[in-house]
């Protein structure tokens, strides 16, 4: 029984990787190009008044600036506003993960949940799918950082030029990305809970809206509010230094998975028809 529920779980894991590929694919590399058409804008404007001020005095100006890790991090990395597109094309798909099965000419829902296997199965793969996503979105982020490197180095005056490692350029990477790519073991149990809870309630919030309607989308986005609350608002109100900072993260994270693993078990036994 196992074997066999391992078997149809693979399946259908893998089914909805291939299905997905072209809008992974497709997001991941319209973020990185996104992101690389920022750089070279930022750099242009920077290059600019660098080579400017360079008619004046032949030294290195703007604060050392003479590699790309320094000119990333004088000119902020990665910016937050482009972390949380990246987040928000996260939690679209997730969305669209089980929106896909119910609507649209190509709905699945009554051959997905008619097929013999458990309820958890079916949330888990979708859960292993959308960390699939996640991985594709980090990944071509950090090809984007080696293609924005290697325009920094043709164009940066080689005169003022100093080369770096790749292995440099890998511990630029981790920095640049530190919020979404973990540095360290405790970050990285962190990033795990936290994306867990995160899908799983979104996950809720799609199951409720299918069960119950715009009632039901309400209340799932009521709960996804009070965790933004709670995880994010609410340790700064309350002051928390960063080591009750990160308990109270994990805390809050796993009572929310709990919340939408066992919530979205009952909907789909109980709640969701096809």
């Amino acid at each position: 029984m196992v074997k066999s529920n391992l078997k149809r779980f693979s399946y259908l894991l893998n089914s909805q990787i291939i299905r997905d590929f072209k809008i992974t694919l497709g997001t991941a590399i319209g973020l990185m190009i996104l992101n690389i058409f920022w750089f070279i804008h930022v750099f242009n404007g920077f290059l600019e008044g660098y080579l400017e001020n360079l008619k004046y005095q032949k030294e290195i100006l703007n604060g050392g600036v003479n590699t790309f890790t320094s000119f990333k991090i004088n000119n902020n990395g990665m910016s937050i506003s482009f972390i949380l597109l990246l987040l928000l094309c996260f939690c679209l798909y997730c969305c669209y993960l089980w929106f896909s099965e119910f609507w649209g000419e190509n709905k699945t829902s009554y051959t997905l949940l008619n097929l013999p296997i458990s309820q958890k199965f079916i949330i888990l793969y979708k859960l292993l799918a959308a960390f699939f996503f996640y991985i594709a979105l980090v990944f071509f982020q950090i090809l984007g950082i080696v293609i924005e490197y290697f325009i920094f180095n043709a164009r940066f005056p080689k005169e003022f030029l100093k080369y770096e490692s790749f292995k440099e350029l890998i511990i630029y990477s981790k920095f640049s990305f530190s919020y979404i790519i973990p540095d360290y073991y405790l970050n990285i149990i962190w990033l795990i809970i936290s994306l867990i809870a995160l899908v799983l309630v979104i996950f809720l919030f799609s199951l409720l809206t299918r069960s119950f309607g715009i009632k039901g989308g309400i209340l799932g986005a009521i709960i996804g509010c009070s965790l933004i609350f709670v995880y994010y608002i609410l340790p700064s109100i309350m002051q928390l230094y960063s080591v009750e900072r990160f308990f109270w993260m994990i805390g809050i994270s796993i009572v929310y998975i709990i919340i939408g693993w066992f919530g979205s078990n009952y909907l789909l036994k109980n709640k969701v028809h096809v």
